[in-house]
């Protein structure tokens, strides 16, 4: 008895170690993995082909890599099915993919990406009342609708003073951020292009798909011990590097012998690599190691943390870290 009761304690000790070290990961990883593709997605780069395509196979890569000895030394011991993994690994892979690709449509800048992503937490509320059953206070409501409107406000407003009659410009605010509204100012309804709407589109859908793998990897961690967090991540990247090899398999390898040909080119471009591939190994590792300490009740905690955290990269460029 007095066995059980200790080992209940030590996990209990363990959880709530978990829980602030997945943050400080998840703040520290997640807020310089973004600022570091930005930085790889800049003009400067445009000898790359599918760039956005190109860093989310490097990332993937790196991670398998990195995960190596543990995979050798553990894979006889995972639990969960691999026809679990696999429905876990199509929800990731089709979630990332969209989610990285949007950039290539006109009008989507990395402010955009980020008010729209911040949205997530309402999706997931809406998700979980639906297959979780969950269900949520008005106070809960309205912090979460106030959460998501501070993202977007300090996302807006990273570089400049925010006051409250900013509010009444809001709307306007958020059209100067496209390009092209910028240039010229005609009709508002004219600037909106397909391709732009296409964009958005594809970011509600890749969120969507994010918050379904967020609640069927709670509903996995529930069954097979919060301790699969780490074998769950593995099998995400291992299933899903082949993957995008096969359907990008020209882009990937003409863009490895330009990075070996081009030696200037490649000593810059592969140090900001490096540095995005590590902070990403950050990112994942803190978002599923928290993920793997919630259950459908304190559920929402995950993407409370993910949205504080992209106020945190607007504060981390507006004191220009």
């Amino acid at each position: 008895m007095n066995e059980k009761s200790e080992l209940s304690s030590s996990r209990k000790s363990l959880v709530n170690l978990s829980l602030p070290f997945a943050i400080v990961l998840i703040f520290g990883g997640c807020c310089n993995n973004v600022i570091s593709f930005e930085s790889l997605i800049h003009l400067e780069y445009t000898q790359i082909k599918n760039i956005t395509t190109f860093i989310t196979f490097i990332q993937i890569l790196y991670i398998i890599i990195e995960n190596i000895p543990f995979y050798t030394k553990n894979h006889k011991k995972f639990k969960i099915p691999l026809k679990r993994h696999l429905i876990s690994t199509i929800l990731f892979l089709l979630g990332t993919w969209l989610n990285n690709s949007v950039f290539r449509f006109k009008g989507i800048t990395v402010p955009y990406h980020i008010i729209m992503k911040s949205l997530n937490i309402l999706i997931n509320m809406a998700l979980g009342s639906i297959i979780l059953k969950k269900k949520y206070t008005s106070k809960q409501i309205i912090t979460c609708v106030f959460l998501t409107l501070g993202c977007i406000i300090a996302c807006i407003y990273q570089n400049q003073d925010f006051k409250l009659s900013d509010l009444y410009n809001l709307k306007a605010t958020l059209f100067s951020l496209l390009p092209h509204q910028r240039a010229n100012q005609v009709s508002i309804a004219s600037k909106i292009d397909c391709e732009f709407i296409s964009g958005i589109s594809i970011l509600l859908l890749s969120s969507v798909l994010i918050s379904l793998l967020q609640i069927y990897n709670n509903k996995t961690y529930e069954k097979y011990g919060k301790d699969t967090w780490k074998e769950v991540m593995i099998y995400q990247h291992i299933l899903s590097l082949p993957f995008i090899f096969l359907l990008n398999t020209e882009t990937i390898i003409s863009n490895c012998k330009f990075l070996i040909k081009n030696v200037s080119f490649k000593n810059s471009f592969l140090l900001k690599l490096f540095i995005n591939c590590i902070t990403q190994s950050l990112c994942v590792r803190g978002v599923n190691l928290l993920a793997s300490n919630l259950t459908k009740d304190t559920f929402l905690l995950l993407n409370i943390v993910l949205n504080s955290r992209k106020a945190g990269i607007s504060y981390y460029k507006l004191l220009g870290l």
